[in-house]
């Protein structure tokens, strides 16, 4: 875990909030943040965990890029109250990610038949994978409504064609 101290003002995600008091006076300069009476970055009581965002510019790039560092707490939280929308949003950041990578190593290194090749391998080799539960479950319900809506179908409309 990161020290709030450690980390300069200006990658804070909020303010911290400082207490009133006489322990909260100019002339301590010298003590920590958290000693003068400063809300600590992140306290079990708070909703959201410590997210770190610095943005970053290099000469040779147009536009800036923001490295956002989430701790994994953060991910636990939100997947203990929604595990299908977490699902949908690492699924996402990783596909993304797949298609950044697969290109820069097409395009850039010519490097598409080795990967591809190395990825059949991979498929080859592991075994079957359950998928999470919830994913299962959804399934499973679809295919249910589906069959309780083609039952209704053939209740109200016979088979064979129509009789003139």
């Amino acid at each position: 875990k990161v020290s709030p101290d450690s980390i300069p003002n200006t990658f804070r995600t909020f303010p911290t909030a400082p207490s009133s008091g006489p322990e909260f006076a100019p002339d301590s300069a010298r003590a920590s943040p958290l000693a003068m009476g400063a809300r600590p970055f992140y306290t079990p009581e708070d909703t959201y965990p410590d997210v770190v965002a610095r943005v970053r510019r290099s000469d040779n790039a147009d536009t800036a890029a923001t490295i956002a560092i989430i701790p994994a707490l953060a991910f636990r939280r939100v997947y203990a109250n929604f595990p299908k929308a977490t699902s949908h949003i690492v699924a996402m950041v990783l596909v993304r990610l797949y298609k950044v990578t697969l290109n820069t190593v097409h395009n850039y290194l010519g490097l598409t038949r080795e990967i591809m090749e190395t990825e059949a391998i991979l498929n080859a080799s592991e075994p079957a994978h359950t998928l999470p539960e919830h994913l299962v479950n959804h399934v499973l319900e679809e295919l249910e409504t589906h069959d309780a809506k083609l039952k209704a179908h053939e209740v109200h409309e016979p088979h064979g064609l129509p009789q003139h």
